[in-house]
């Protein structure tokens, strides 16, 4: 099976912007599950307060476990970890942002004042990370590998591939994902 990486955290904090990076460094397969959710016409609803798509956590699946079923390398960028718990990733980042910066970003998509609020809350409580814990982690070591990492410092969104050196840095992706690729050049 192929490496699995998990991109999550509150709408603004990076994440597509990222995911888009590490798919050219690392020529991993990259799915953007709310694309993917609109594409494909996996959703139920559109929900005008939060100007969202709701969908049936059991098709998302459906549909991610033919996708990744291949040998291929991954990686996924969510907001949702319940809709990806049944994966298991061998890395998994949970980005998080500033609120000031958050503010601004979520203004220039021209979120509703509903949808800006619920974000906010969900970024200040961490629920994100909390929800990769209770759906994503078996135990305490599993917990411990998560990687997180902020994206904005001093107010200032921090530049691409600082976050990536910061994520790649990391003994967690030092003794997967590295592991691998000393491997492939060997091999070679």
């Amino acid at each position: 099976m192929g490496y699995k990486i998990l991109v999550t955290g509150t709408p603004g904090v990076g994440k597509t912007t990222l995911t888009q990076y590490m798919k050219t460094r690392l020529n991993y397969k990259l799915i953007e599950l709310s694309d993917v959710i609109e594409k494909k016409k996996l959703f139920t609803n559109k929900c005008k307060i939060y100007d969202t798509l709701e969908y049936d956590i059991e098709d998302v699946e459906k549909y991610l476990e033919k996708k990744i079923k291949d040998r291929n390398n991954y990686i996924i960028d969510t907001h949702d970890p319940e809709a990806v718990s049944f994966i298991k990733f061998d890395i998994i980042v949970v980005l998080s942002a500033d609120l000031s910066v958050l503010y601004d970003r979520y203004e220039k998509r021209g979120y509703n004042k509903v949808k800006t609020e619920e974000n906010l809350q969900v970024e200040i409580m961490e629920v994100i990370y909390n929800e990769v814990i209770e759906m994503l982690c078996e135990n305490e070591e599993e917990v411990e590998q998560i990687i997180r990492i902020e994206t904005v410092q001093n107010k200032e969104p921090k530049k691409i591939e600082d976050i990536y050196k910061e994520i790649t840095q990391t003994k967690q992706w030092k003794s997967t994902i590295n592991k691998s690729l000393c491997k492939l050049e060997t091999k070679q």
